[in-house]
Formats: C-alpha cells, sequence, structure tokens
C-alpha cells in the first residue's frame, strides 16, 4: 500500500476558496494497520488551493476537512492517502465543478419539459446550470465520458414535488432502450406502498439482472434532498447461480464499494445487520433462505427479488411459505418462464407479487374464462415481457437448426417392441423410449438394473434386444451418436467451440466418452458439479477459446442463469416435454458478450418418441416461443389412449414425420411457405376464353363424403397447429443441390466429414 506524504498547510476551517483544482472518486475508512483494510463507504474528495474536504458519495454529508494536498498530480488511482483519522484510496479522477458544489435542489424544469417531448424510450435529460456530483465512466481512451441523466421520477420533478431520482450513471452508458424502458416499469411498480409487486419475464439474454440492480438500487439511493424509498434488499437465487449474481456486481461496481453481501453462514446476518448502510444488498440461496427465514424476518428488508421465480410456483410450498412469511412489501420476480404449465402455477406467482389483488385461485379462474380483457389489464400492470428478438439488433445472428438422424437397425426394432407393449406403466415406457432414442444401451442397463432389483414390469422388452447384445455403447448404434461424432469433427475444423446438453447424466458419461475418444478438452456441469466450482468452471471456459474446448452441461442443473458466450455451436442432444427447459438450455451461447454468430443444433432420431415430444411443444408453444401468460399448457402426465398409441408409433418410411404433418408443399427445398405462393401468383397465367369456356362448362357437384371431411377437418387441424413451421425452411438430402448448400452454411460439410441426417429445418434470425 503506497502513501504519499501531504505537505500541510495552516488551516483556519474557515471557507473554501470557489474554484475546484481537483475531484476524484475515492473509497474512504478508518486508518488502521491493519493487512486487509476495511473501506466503510466511496466518497468524493474535493481539493481547493488551500483546503481538501473529503464527502459522502452524495455529497450530502462531509465526512473530513483537512489542509490542501499539494502533489494532486501525484494522485494516481489505487494511491491511499490519509486525511485527519482517515485513509482514502483513489479510484478516478473526474472534472472539477467551478463555483459552488451545493447539489442542486430540482433538475431544470423547463428542460425536462423539452426533453419530455421526446419518446420516453430514450430518457435523456441535460443536466442543470448547478448540477451535482454524476458518478464518471472512463472511455475506451481512459478518459472521463459525460453520461447524461436517466430520471425516473420526471412528473413529480415537474411539478416540485420532490427532487429528481436518477438511475446511476454507471448503468446509463450500457443501457438498451428495453432495459431503460423495464427499470422505469421496475420503479414505478416497486416505489408504491401498496400493492409494490411485480414480475420481470423478459426472454432469457435481455439483462433482467443489470434491470433489477438499476431499479433497485435508484429506488434506495433516492433523491438528493429527498427520502429514500429503500434502504435493505434481499436477492434469493438458485444456489447455482450465487456467484453469477456476485460476478455480476462485480462488473458494475469495479473497485467501488462492494455493496452486496453474499450469504454463507448464519454469522453473516448478523454481519449483514451492522454493514448494511454500505452494503444494501444480501444474495442469498432458495435453500439458505429457507433455513435461516426467522433470522432474515428481524431484518426488515425493503425489497425482495426472487431470481429464477418460477420456483414458487406451487401456492403450497414450503419455500413461497417461507419467503411470503417475512413480509417485505416489495416483491419482484424474475423469470424467463412465468407459465409453465397451468394457471395455478401462474397464480401463485401473481399472488406472491401482489397479494390478494387477483383473489382466491378459484375466483381467478372464472376471471380468466369470463374476464380476459379485465385480467390481461391486470396482469399488464403488474408483469413486462419481451422476447429475446429484441436482441436481433444488437447480438450476432442467431441460426437454429432441427436435425432428424436416423434411427440406427437395434433402435428400430426395440421401438417396435415398445409400441407392442403398451399395457402398464406408460410414463415408464416413455422413459424408455427416450432413452432408446439417445442409445440403446441406457434402456438396455435401465431394465436390467430394474429386473436385478426385483421389477419385473417391463422386463419382457429385453427380449426385444437382439440375441447376445453386449450394450457397448457402440457409436453406430445411435442415429444421434453418429451425427454428433461428424458434427465435432466439423467444429473443430471450423476453429468453434461447442456445447452439448441433454437431460441424462448417463448420456452425458456417453458423450464425454465420445469426446474423450476424440482428444477434446472436456468442461462439464451437471448436478454433481459444487456449486462454489460452476461459475470458475464457466469462467475459464470463456476466457480461452480454443477449439479443443467441449462443454458438457446438463439441461436441469445449467439451464438458467450461465453465460458460456465462449461457445458458438450448441448441440440439444434430447429433448424435454417442457419447452420451456429447452429454450432455457438454448440460450447459453446467444446472449450479451457474444461476439460470434451462434448456430444452435436440436438433434431429434426420425420416426421416435422425440418427434412426437417435438410436434407437442410446436403444438403447446410454437418453436422459439415459450407459454403465453393467458394460455393454458397441457400437463405431461394427461395423454389419452389415441396419444399414446401416437406417442409410440414408430415411423419407419419417412425422412421427417413432423414435415408429413404439417403438409408443407416445399417437397424439402428450403423454399418458405409465403415464397412458394408467390411463386404461384407469378405463373398464374390463364386467357380470358379459356375462363369463360370453364364458366361455361356445367359441373356436378358431388355430396360430400362425411368420413373424408371429418378426416380433412382433422389434417387442417393438424396442420394449423404445426403453423409455426412455415417460418422455418425445410431441406432433404433428396435435393443434392440444395442439401449441399444447406450442409456446407450450416458447418456440417466440411473436408472428407459429412453429417448423415433425413431432413432438417432452419430458421435464422437475420433472414
Amino acid at each position: 500500500m503506497n502513501r504519499i506524504p501531504l505537505s500541510v498547510d495552516p488551516f483556519d476551517g474557515k471557507g473554501c476558496a470557489e474554484n475546484e483544482i481537483g475531484r476524484f472518486v475515492v473509497l474512504y475508512g478508518k486508518t488502521s494497520t491493519r493487512k486487509h483494510k476495511i473501506w466503510e463507504g466511496d466518497g468524493i474528495l474535493i481539493c481547493y488551493n488551500d483546503s481538501s474536504i473529503l464527502k459522502s458519495d452524495n455529497e450530502k454529508d462531509v465526512i473530513c476537512r483537512s489542509s490542501a494536498i499539494k502533489k494532486i498530480d501525484e494522485l494516481e488511482d489505487g494511491r491511499v492517502i490519509v486525511l485527519g483519522s482517515w485513509s482514502v484510496q483513489i479510484q478516478e479522477k473526474i472534472q472539477p465543478i467551478s463555483g459552488s458544489t451545493t447539489a442542486p435542489e430540482f433538475v431544470n424544469v423547463r428542460t425536462l419539459q423539452e426533453v419530455r417531448k421526446r419518446p420516453l424510450s430514450n430518457p435523456v435529460f441535460s443536466g442543470p446550470a448547478k448540477r451535482g456530483f454524476v458518478s464518471p465512466l472512463l472511455n475506451s481512451n481512459g478518459e472521463i465520458e459525460k453520461v447524461p441523466l436517466f430520471v425516473l421520477n420526471e412528473e413529480e420533478v415537474l411539478q416540485r414535488k420532490c427532487g429528481a431520482i436518477c438511475v446511476d450513471p454507471r448503468f446509463v452508458k450500457c443501457l438498451r432502450d428495453h432495459q431503460k424502458q423495464g427499470i422505469r416499469f421496475l420503479f414505478d411498480k416497486l416505489r408504491r406502498e401498496v400493492g409494490g409487486g411485480a414480475i420481470l419475464a423478459d426472454d432469457m439474454g435481455l439483462g433482467k439482472s443489470v434491470q433489477t440492480m438499476a431499479a433497485t438500487w435508484a429506488l434506495m439511493k433516492g433523491a438528493k434532498n429527498g427520502k429514500n424509498l429503500a434502504s435493505k434488499c434481499l436477492i434469493v437465487v438458485p444456489s447455482s447461480l450465487v456467484n453469477n449474481w456476485k460476478a455480476e456486481f462485480n462488473k458494475w461496481w469495479r473497485n467501488m464499494l462492494f455493496p452486496a453481501l453474499v450469504l454463507q453462514k448464519a454469522s453473516d446476518i448478523d454481519r449483514f445487520i451492522s454493514t448494511s448502510r454500505n452494503h444494501p444488498y444480501m444474495v442469498i440461496s432458495y435453500d439458505m433462505a429457507l433455513r435461516y427465514t426467522r433470522k432474515l424476518k428481524d431484518i426488515h428488508f425493503d425489497i425482495i427479488v426472487c431470481d429464477e421465480g418460477h420456483k414458487l410456483k406451487n401456492k403450497d410450498g414450503k419455500m413461497r411459505k417461507s419467503l411470503a412469511s417475512l413480509g417485505i412489501p416489495k416483491r419482484l420476480i424474475l423469470t424467463g418462464t412465468p407459465m409453465q404449465n397451468d394457471y395455478d402455477e401462474f397464480f401463485s406467482l401473481l399472488d406472491f407479487v401482489r397479494p390478494e389483488q387477483f383473489g382466491t385461485l378459484p375466483e381467478f379462474l372464472k376471471m380468466c374464462s369470463d374476464e380476459p380483457t379485465r385480467l390481461n389489464q391486470m396482469i399488464d400492470d403488474c408483469m413486462l415481457r419481451r422476447s429475446a428478438e429484441i436482441n436481433n439488433s444488437h447480438l450476432p445472428e442467431k441460426h437454429e437448426y432441427i436435425l432428424f438422424c436416423e434411427a440406427s437397425d437395434v433402435q428400430r426394432q426395440v421401438h417396435e417392441a415398445i409400441r407392442e407393449n403398451m399395457t402398464g406403466d406408460a410414463l415408464s415406457l416413455i422413459y424408455y423410449a427416450r432413452q432408446l432414442a439417445n442409445h440403446p444401451k441406457l434402456m438396455f442397463d435401465s431394465l436390467t438394473e430394474k429386473h436385478a432389483q426385483g421389477n419385473t414390469r417391463n422386463s419382457s422388452l429385453l427380449l426385444a434386444f437382439p440375441d447376445r447384445y453386449v450394450p457397448k455403447g457402440g457409436v453406430g448404434e445411435s442415429g444421434k451418436l453418429v451425427a454428433l461424432l461428424d458434427m465435432l469433427k466439423c467444429f473443430r475444423i471450423l476453429n468453434e467451440c461447442a456445447v452439448i446438453v441433454s437431460n441424462y447424466i448417463e448420456t452425458l458419461d456417453m458423450i464425454e466418452q465420445l469426446c474423450e475418444y476424440l482428444e477434446f478438452r472436456i468442461f462439464r456441469l451437471d448436478g454433481k458439479t459444487n456449486v462454489s466450482d460452476r461459475q470458475k468452471l464457466v469462467k475459464k471456459f470463456n476466457d480461452v477459446h480454443n477449439s479443443e474446448n467441449v462443454f458438457l452441461l446438463s439441461t436441469k442443473a445449467g439451464g438458467v442463469g450461465l453465460n458460456l458466450t465462449g461457445a458458438s455451436r450448441l448441440v440439444l442432444f434430447d429433448s424435454d416435454w417442457n419447452p420451456a427447459n429447452d429454450q432455457q438450455a438454448m440460450a447459453r451461447i446467444w446472449r450479451d458478450g457474444q461476439v460470434r454468430p451462434c448456430h444452435i443444433y436440436r438433434l431429434i432420431t426420425t420416426g421416435t418418441i422425440e418427434e412426437k415430444m417435438l410436434q407437442r411443444q410446436i403444438k403447446k408453444t410454437g418453436l422459439g416461443c415459450v407459454i403465453d401468460a393467458i394460455e393454458i399448457g397441457d400437463c405431461v402426465s394427461k395423454f389419452t389412449e389415441d396419444e399414446l398409441a401416437d406417442i409410440f408409433s414408430f415411423a419407419d418410411d419417412t425422412e421427417c414425420n413432423t414435415h408429413d404433418l404439417c403438409q408443407c408443399k416445399c417437397d424439402g427445398t428450403g423454399i418458405l411457405e409465403a415464397e412458394l405462393a408467390e411463386s404461384d401468383d407469378d405463373m398464374e397465367s390463364v386467357d380470358d376464353e379459356q375462363l369463360e369456356d370453364e364458366e361455361d362448362e356445367e359441373v356436378v357437384e358431388q355430396p360430400p363424403n362425411a368420413e373424408v371431411v371429418s378426416e380433412a377437418v382433422k389434417d387442417e387441424a393438424g396442420r394449423a397447429s404445426l403453423a409455426e413451421l412455415s417460418r422455418w425452411r425445410h431441406f432433404s438430402p433428396r435435393h443434392e443441390d440444395t442439401w449441399k448448400h444447406f450442409m456446407t452454411n450450416a458447418g456440417l460439410s466440411q473436408v472428407d466429414t459429412d453429417v448423415h441426417l433425413t431432413f432438417a429445418f432452419y430458421q435464422s434470425s437475420q433472414y
């Protein structure tokens, strides 16, 4: 720790000179001999010709007065000096302010009125003639940048009810328009004394955390001449995301006094009570919050933020009841999936942030059917949701693929046996069918283990395997594993890093063996990975871009909150019944911080249960979409007999059963339906004489066959439910030229390596 000597001139304590000669952002704390100094707060050091003053960061309080500092040029970032009984560490030099440093009572009303004429999506306000301190930001050249004010309460400022409450300048420079809108929304809702709750339900990658920090920080800082609207904020997160939030705070506060206490043990709660003035945020896992509910209740937090708040979807769940019992008035839920299955779950979230406003569950359900317009208005008042399409203009282009892989002979043979053995526990059969679609060995091992334990319910399925079947896990026994092998070879040639995602630990084990065979360096995060190691693992992967690196990820353990922008290729090896889980997993690479075009591949074994799962996902939400807040979803466990028969059917004579169902006329050429329609319009040319002849012809209409009509209606309904696929291009290997072009652009065809597929869907964020 370097200290510089101070040249002390006599100081009589009288008024200071009008003009400043230096101004610095600093950390301050009581002088001590401790090796690791404890800083007590952020401050402003103002230097004059004959004196210096240390003030709090909002310039309300004078911490210390001292004599002039002669060697101001030596006050570099990181230097520590002593003023009286205070140690001061220089953080940044900022522009001195001539004349009085007194903070203005109000933002200039005339200026604000002029700005109000502009759209609110870009709330930039000119500063007043005499303005208070604005935290500086450095540009790429290390120079001080002036940041325009982002005032959140302009109505009150115009009416002179109170001073301006602004978003901290550290955030303003980096905010996008949708984030400014989100901050304003959160501020307006959370500031209410009654009913102050909100749900921020943006898609993954839109910056829910920075919007939360900016809005809550503004609430806790308040106006310079007014009362703060809050003083303490509790952030409850999944244990896997605790370090993510810590890193996020570090990112925005850099070398400034860290504003959050990350709770690791019970004694940290007592420490928070004594230091909350300087550390107003507490970050805690859901498990720890449940364990220490009583202690947390005694702190009297003003704001609670529940990240991945869909964990509170069970209204009678222990976790939800525990957090509700804290009695925190301002409540915020962050979730990219506000509704996953049914109304009950969505009601639980709404009732948590706005207790009793939506009535009881029966009243809410009645409102859903009888008063949908009124309900939507109420939801719009407390929930803000934007889709990931907003990022199209900010992030590199995104390419999404659904790749259909040919089933192996063993997979075909065993799948037929499952279809013929539909009696018994349907959910168990579904589980085995999903394992089979990944690799026959996975199903064989599960059945063998169950049989050894005395559970012989589905043991007859073992007879479907070839005689003397040895479960070695060969690549050739799985169409998807064959495809993945060639894909990894292509990625290596393209010098691209990849993330591979699966629902099953056993499948990840098999993929890990494949990667070891190909001599990749493997990073792996699943449910067994220590929480404390997860962020380190992610950081290590992101910091070094090396095409020899592969990141293996469990859908459930790593599907939320992780930023894997070190990779630009992601392979979803198997799908989940809940489309939200797949969307969460696929959003790991296309998010802020990504600089390369992203390619996201979803693998499907052709004709199997995986196609049925894909079709149900499309019918339920549409590809790339999540469940609308006012649309009820189907529960996975609810299947009719006809649906079960369809799920276990095996389409062995098709390139793609899903494409067959949507009845697209493109024939796998990659032409969109809209483009086909335009082409038909151009080709439609009939002369007048032919039209007249046709009009003169007598056409005898036949009564429609009832069965044919019924089947046509059924087909049309199925086609309508898969209408989302009309936005995707469809490719078949039957059309060699277009297929070769598609495969090359998709990065799936390189020297001596072509990925074997039966069909493909493709969509780009840029076309």
